[in-house]
């Protein structure tokens, strides 16, 4: 595959750039765009790549012109909108992030998924991360690498399963997670002993103490209203037996009694009983209403305190009625990280087994490491090809290892798409890494890769790279024009 031009529109401002089989992209200073102009390279095949500081790509209207073994010659993209145009005239066109895997692969020209999504990774060094990326993470913005996808996708075996399983688990540790964070944040809340966190809780008590009271007071009423219907029915019917003039007479005497309320033995007494009773109520009531008066009030003070707590106190609040068994937390946690090393394990070990693939993989990468005199910083025995313990390297050492590793990346990719990828590299010269070190990298790319289109983006010009088009940026993209071989004279001495 060869990228030929890149042409950007801008607020009506248009740029041009060719594209050859070895490209350098120079600026005598940092800063001059030469990253963005990469950025756009990428983003003009449908990559989700992040913007740069100032320039909004969604207002970027690009058009590459590329050549592919399966005759697709223009890409257009403008913001979300993507158009793939072919020799002969048919199109296709697309949405973009939704088909962006669509895209990618239809570009690529495989329907392998892994192998689509490996590529980038394994041809692009970005001067933030990719220098230090050797088999598994971010290669810019969101988009990820994993050399088990590369792996898996080259040489055809399917880990669909195992893969969701992993994705389970790890969703599964991640939620578990956040919520030992919760208790521990509890934990830390109930040493700080803040009574302001847990004001809710005093006014929750107020209002269970305030419902209780309301009970009783509801109570009382009931009951003097029972009492002083009873006052009353025991009137009521008094007032009608003294209206019937009914008589009483004693058998031994004979003397004849009026039925009066007067006459009538313990009527008044028991009258009087239920006065007293209905007085006694009356009082423990009015004691209630004062108490229920006066826990109001309180929720009322405390309600407006609280409503001017800020919604992290609220926040404490609610994490500190959190109710979770720690141990039992902890014993589930335990449990998900061991079935996912167990999972990775497997997972290793099924990518691992008579895999020429991975076989490939070892051998180009110490054949590179060797040259470059890294080798010795690599231990086979631990799978090295897997490790994720970058710890002991640093500067050039980890420079050339990744460089070693993309290159046999590069290898299997190519075997088997069938055809040659580009290699971009961005700022090959960073920090702890001299002059000597990079042209060594170069030496492998003339040797191993001539055949490879090589576009690299740099301040300084090497040696041992001798570009066929060299883009001048003096400022930013928008506001100086690319510069061609023809209209420089290259000089080899290094730019500061």
């Amino acid at each position: 595959m060869r990228l030929n031009q890149l042409n950007l529109e801008y607020n009506g401002i248009k740029k041009t750039f060719n594209l050859d089989s070895k490209t350098l992209i120079h600026s005598a200073k940092n800063s001059a765009g030469k990253s963005t102009l990469l950025r756009l390279l990428f983003y003009s095949m449908g990559y989700s790549i992040p913007q740069t500081k100032r320039l909004p790509f969604k207002k970027v209207k690009t058009y590459l012109s590329l050549k592919t073994p399966m005759g697709l010659e223009y890409v257009e993209r403008t913001n979300d909108k993507i158009v793939l145009i072919y020799e002969d005239g048919s199109s296709l066109k697309y949405n973009l992030p939704t088909d962006e895997g669509l895209v990618i692969s239809t570009i690529w020209n495989t329907k392998n998924e892994n192998v689509s999504k490996s590529i980038l990774g394994s041809i692009y060094m970005d001067q933030e991360k990719g220098w230090t990326l050797l088999n598994r993470g971010t290669v810019i913005g969101s988009i990820k690498f994993k050399v088990e996808d590369l792996i898996e996708g080259v040489s055809e075996r399917d880990l669909s399963e195992q893969k969701t399983e992993l994705e389970n688990i790890n969703a599964e540790i991640k939620k578990y997670s956040q919520i030992l964070n919760i208790i521990e944040y509890k934990d830390h809340l109930s040493q700080l002993n803040d009574t302001s966190i847990f004001l809710s809780d005093y006014v929750s008590e107020l209002e269970s103490k305030l419902q209780l009271k309301k009970i009783r007071s509801e109570e009382l009423k009931a009951k003097i209203s029972d009492l002083e219907d009873s006052l009353k029915e025991n009137k009521q019917f008094i007032n009608y037996i003294e209206k019937m003039d009914l008589v009483v007479k004693d058998k031994d005497s004979g003397i004849e009694i009026p039925v009066k309320e007067d006459t009538i033995i313990h009527f008044n007494d028991n009258q009087k009983y239920i006065n007293a009773r209905v007085s006694l109520l009356k009082r423990e009531q009015s004691y209630v209403e004062k108490d229920i008066r006066e826990i109001m009030l309180e929720i009322k003070k405390s309600n407006n305190l609280f409503s001017l707590q800020s919604e992290i106190d609220k926040a404490d609040y609610l994490i500190s009625r959190v109710s979770i068994p720690y141990e039992q937390l902890i014993q589930t946690l335990d449990s998900l990280r061991k079935k996912r090393a167990f999972l990775t394990n497997e997972m290793k070990e099924i990518l691992s087994i008579s895999n020429e693939t991975l076989n490939n993989l070892h051998f180009n990468i110490m054949k590179y490491a060797t040259k470059l005199g890294v080798d010795q910083y690599i231990d086979q025995s631990k799978n090295y090809i897997f490790t994720s313990d970058l710890k002991s390297l640093s500067g050039a050492i980890l420079h050339k290892i990744v460089f070693s590793f993309k290159m046999a990346y590069i290898i299997e990719l190519q075997n088997y798409l069938g055809y040659k990828l580009p290699i971009v590299l961005d700022s090959p010269s960073g920090r702890e890494v001299d002059q000597k070190n990079v042209e060594e990298t170069f030496d492998i790319l003339n040797e191993d890769f001539s055949d490879n289109q090589i576009i690299v983006a740099s301040i300084y010009k090497y040696n041992n790279f001798k570009p066929s088009e060299i883009i001048e940026l003096t400022d930013k993209i928008f506001s100086e024009k690319s510069i061609t071989l023809d209209d420089l004279e290259i000089k080899t001495d290094h730019l500061t």
